[in-house]
């Protein structure tokens, strides 16, 4: 697994973070709500994953809606990382957040494999791996900053 390069980024996979949580619901005290997955383990069919306290809302939306990438556009020239959802959504980043991405040849960018049932992206020549929820992670914040200083450009330009 990729090492991260200038600090740690909130889309790498965490080896460390188990998938086979048993809390409770949300909607209910006494009933857990199990999802089974696609396992990214050789000889493993699927892994449970429960639904409750221990996850974050991005983590939650992942879950529920079965949201998985189905393909990876990068576009080295436009510094563009394009990720296509099954649900249809297409999530964008910059290469050039991704030290190892930004220094990789268009050859090595296209070399990506999905991970985990469509839950991460590989590039195994590069050793650098990327997750469906930090990718949604830091287009919500990207987002989300935009909103805010498009607020203040108004403001300012009213006074």
């Amino acid at each position: 697994m990729a090492q991260p390069s200038g600090g740690s980024r909130q889309s790498r996979i965490s080896p460390t973070r188990s998938a086979s949580r048993q809390v409770k619901s949300e909607g209910s005290k006494n009933s857990l709500n199990n999802i089974k997955m696609p396992s990214s383990k050789l000889g493993t069919g699927a892994s449970r994953i429960s639904i409750g306290r221990g996850l974050d809302a991005i983590e939650l939306l992942i879950l529920k809606q079965g949201l998985r990438i189905v393909d990876v556009l990068p576009y080295k020239e436009l510094d563009l990382l394009a990720v296509v959802l099954n649900s249809g959504d297409i999530l964008q980043a910059r290469l050039s957040d991704f030290e190892c991405l930004k220094k990789a040849s268009d050859a090595h960018l296209k070399k990506w494999r999905l991970i985990g049932g469509g839950m991460g992206i590989n590039w195994e020549t590069l050793d650098e791996d990327l997750s469906l929820c930090g990718l949604i992670r830091d287009s919500a914040q990207q987002e989300a900053l935009r909103r805010m200083t498009g607020r203040r450009s108004k403001v300012r330009s009213k006074g």
